[in-house]
């Protein structure tokens, strides 16, 4: 799974935001939460799947977030519970962008 673009938005709590844009269907929320998860190591406290908003609460690195699924971008966005959170969405930040650079040149160089 590629994450085309990543970006960090600030909330005006002073949290951030991560916005991981794959061009996914709402359908595909839960393969792509897997696949979240697996990337990161983290542990999912509970689901919500309401056909609204479909949710996640993560433990990433011990801290607390909520994934979903953000039709605007078609993908996923990762908001931080907290304000001390901030440092676990950067780092996230650049390893999906390392992670998505890397898979596009695989792909490029295989065909």
């Amino acid at each position: 799974m590629i994450f085309t673009k990543t970006k960090i938005t600030k909330m005006p709590t002073g949290n951030l935001c991560l916005r991981l844009a794959a061009d996914l269907e709402k359908a595909e929320f839960t393969l792509a939460a897997n696949y979240f998860a697996k990337q990161t190591k983290s542990i999912a406290l509970f689901r919500i799947d309401n056909s609204d908003n479909p949710t996640r609460l993560l433990l990433v690195k011990w801290r607390p977030f909520f994934l979903s699924y953000d039709l605007a971008i078609r993908g996923l966005i990762l908001e931080s519970t907290m304000e001390w959170c901030n440092s676990v969405v950067e780092e996230l930040n650049q390893l999906f962008s390392k992670l998505s650079f890397a898979e596009e040149n695989q792909q490029l160089i295989k065909s």
